[in-house]
């Protein structure tokens, strides 16, 4: 396209940033910046929210957050990237203190926000933003989302309130994969064996195929309960399901 003469407008910038988001490529990130500067691009929201999300994918998160602190007006989108962008490379404080001043700005989360900002929760073990964040979810309707729902519960476990996770658990309408594992794993956290145990027998019923994360889970439970009969059996029924796990 470039060798025709064309020159790309912020839909295609914003395409091209997102694909070396993909490849994880500093040095393409840095060359496409050099072009959307030259194109007169750099005020433009959409772009330089890929500027965001490129940087932050290749852990280059202090010129994500310069490139972030230049937007103006920052939309959902651009708070959510940056905050994302933290907790993809572990720094949960951050993510949290940026989520706190993009409240003072009368900005409202989304169910994306919420799942982002749950698990930066869960990695500091930091229940209270995290219940806050369950009254804001049951108040805006996002609750039901199956990955907002899962989030919560998985930070409940963490944080050592099994009977939140499994009340959560209980209420949500959908379940995937992740959260059944997520629940199963949570009772590990617990060393609540027997429940552990009964979880992945209420999936088997269900018809929801257990992975490898699931299996691992409760084996960790019966190697800490002391249930060697019990893991063995789960390790010769994981071992038939999913041999290329194992």
């Amino acid at each position: 396209m470039r060798r025709t003469g064309l020159l790309p407008n912020e839909i295609t910038m914003a395409s091209v940033l997102s694909a070396s988001a993909q490849r994880g490529s500093p040095v393409e990130g840095q060359s496409i910046h050099a072009l959307v500067i030259l194109l007169g691009m750099d005020r433009l929201s959409e772009v330089n929210n890929s500027l965001v999300d490129i940087y932050a994918k290749c852990h280059m998160t202090t010129d994500a957050f310069c490139v972030f602190e230049r937007i103006f007006p920052k939309d959902l989108n651009s708070w959510s990237t940056m905050i994302n962008g933290f907790s993809q490379n572990r720094l949960g404080i951050e993510a949290l203190c940026l989520f706190h001043r993009m409240r003072l700005t009368q900005v409202s989360p989304d169910a994306f926000t919420c799942v982002v900002v749950l698990s930066a929760c869960s990695s500091l073990g930091a229940p209270e933003t995290g219940t806050s964040l369950h009254g804001y979810a049951v108040k805006a309707g996002i609750l039901s989302n199956v990955y907002v729902g899962t989030a919560l519960l998985n930070l409940y476990a963490k944080c050592g309130s099994a009977c939140m996770a499994k009340k959560v658990f209980d209420e949500m309408d959908e379940k995937n994969i992740t959260t059944w594992s997520a629940m199963v794993g949570g009772y590990g956290m617990h060393g609540d064996a027997k429940n552990s145990l009964t979880l992945l027998q209420d999936m088997l019923k269900k018809g929801v195929q257990p992975n490898d994360v699931t299996y691992t889970s409760n084996l960790s439970t019966c190697s800490h309960a002391g249930m060697v009969s019990e893991g063995c059996i789960l390790m010769t029924f994981a071992m038939v399901v999913i041999p290329c796990h194992l």
